[in-house]
């Protein structure tokens, strides 16, 4: 899990003095996507190629839609939790652009933690909700 960020404030959100965390996976990729788009490329120093160059390829005068469009489902594509991009709309008015996508997310495995706990009477399995199964030999 990712730590939970306030997307109008850009800031951490804590709960009773603890720091927050994204609940789901459609929440996570939300995130992620918004942290990726708010990124400019060569920003982050551990990955140079994470984000948007909106100074080069995005602002001035002359580019295309598509190649602007180009570069945002590139983007997106390159999200891990992405499978595919369902559907992407995009327009400028003035000097705004604005884009509306849906996206499939992938099938995440997620882990879950068994506790063995043996003794004379056989094999105790419990994850970790309390579920538990026993095996008598």
């Amino acid at each position: 899990m990712d730590i939970l960020i306030n997307q109008t404030t850009k800031d951490l959100v804590f709960n009773s003095g603890d720091i927050s965390l994204v609940g789901d996976q459609a929440s996570l990729l939300v995130q992620r996507l918004f942290v990726r788009f708010k990124t400019f490329k060569r920003e982050l120093f551990w990955n140079r190629n994470f984000g948007i160059d909106y100074l080069n390829d995005v602002f001035g005068r002359s580019r295309q839609k598509l190649t602007v469009d180009s570069i945002f489902k590139t983007e997106i594509l390159s999200e891990g939790m992405v499978e595919s991009l369902v559907s992407f709309t995009s327009k400028i008015s003035g000097y705004s652009y604005s884009c509306k996508f849906v996206v499939k997310l992938k099938k995440l495995e997620q882990t879950v933690v068994i506790y063995v706990l043996t003794n004379e009477n056989g094999i105790i399995l419990t994850d970790e909700k309390g579920n538990s199964l026993t095996i008598n030999f």
